[in-house]
């Protein structure tokens, strides 16, 4: 498991440090997007299980330190979705729930990895959690996203919320807090981890070899980690996002057609993303003269927004957030990119 250690963590890091002596039996780690949090639980848990730490960290040496370090350690469970996991590597902790046996017919036995927490995964934590910790130390348990435990996954959870073995620790670590439901809240400490520091990050940024890192950051909302992801993806994926902001900057004047075709092949979720930054912009230059995402296009985001219909174009926007969770089902990519577009230039058309 490789951990990283980011700048704009250091403050939080040194006010966790107490932890290590007296933690929570549970903490929500929770703030925006793409800024390590994820990285920040995995420091905690290393730094609490290992067994020589210093005065401000892990000693990344240690038998402890080693396991984690292998992905092997007995007593840190990751618990996220089986297509998070898959993603990362590796399918520990995902639940076997629905997948082929031998002899069933495939097309009706396996599923789609999922991607959210199930119930199954929390099921199999509550039963390893009888025992004692394997080391004789501590356990940890990461969970995350967090809010992509359903009520049920959630409620399933409770019983370990309220009744936790001694020396268990967990930690949840989510961006949107509001979609927990409010026992597991109330259950858990939680620790607000702040933005990253612009300067931070865009320094952080350019030492990994992005260039123009204020253009990354920007559009990812402040986070370094979407940012340097976003701007390191493969060259098919960088010339679909620069004939979208091509598109959309042509306004009602767009060939939906066309370019619904050229992105047949590519991640409708990143394309929604795009389409709903974009969105937001027009929306904000329209009311507020502010362009928070794509500053780089501000020519053509001003001029467009000069005539821009702000209701027509906040209805859009509502639409944009139910077409993002219908990215992943099994639809015509085709199609789908031809009425989301479509619906843009209608939009910016005030139709």
């Amino acid at each position: 498991m490789i951990i990283n250690n980011y700048p704009w963590h250091d403050a939080l890091w040194k006010r966790l440090l107490p932890w290590r002596i007296d933690a929570p039996h549970a903490i929500l780690l929770h703030g925006p997007s793409g800024i390590g949090k994820v990285d920040l639980g995995k420091r905690l848990a290393r730094f609490w299980l290992c067994e020589a730490p210093t005065a401000q960290d892990a000693c990344g040496t240690c038998p402890s330190c080693t396991f984690v370090a292998l992905d092997h350690h007995p007593d840190l469970q990751l618990i996220r979705p089986e297509a998070l996991a898959l993603s990362e590597g590796t399918r520990e902790g995902a639940d076997d729930e629905g997948e082929a046996q031998e002899g069933d017919d495939e097309k009706t036995s396996k599923r789609a990895p999922s991607h959210e927490i199930r119930i199954g995964q929390i099921q199999a934590l509550l039963e390893s959690t009888v025992t004692g910790s394997h080391r004789g130390g501590r356990r940890v348990v990461l969970i995350y996203p967090a809010e992509t435990m359903n009520p049920f996954t959630a409620n399933a959870l409770l019983k370990l919320l309220e009744e936790p073995p001694p020396a268990t620790h967990l930690v949840l670590v989510c961006d949107a807090p509001e979609r927990l439901i409010a026992t597991v809240l109330s259950r858990c400490q939680q620790v607000a981890v702040p933005p990253a520091d612009w300067a931070q990050a865009s320094a952080w940024l350019a030492a990994q070899g992005v260039s123009e890192p204020a253009t990354w950051l920007a559009e990812a909302g402040g986070g370094p980690l979407a940012a340097w992801r976003a701007a390191g993806a493969d060259e098919t994926v960088l010339e679909a996002r620069r004939a979208v902001l091509a598109g959309l900057a042509r306004g009602e004047a767009l060939d939906a057609l066309a370019l619904a075709e050229r992105l047949a092949k590519i991640d409708r979720s990143l394309v929604v993303g795009w389409l709903q930054r974009y969105t937001w912009d027009l929306l904000g230059y329209r009311l507020a003269a502010r362009i928070r995402y794509y500053p780089s296009e501000k020519a053509a985001i001003s001029a467009l927004a000069l005539g821009l219909d702000p209701v027509s174009m906040a209805r859009y926007a509502k639409a944009l957030a139910g077409l993002r969770r219908a990215a992943d089902h099994p639809l015509n990519a085709r199609l789908f990119f031809e009425d989301l577009l479509l619906r843009y230039a209608g939009s910016v058309a005030g139709t």
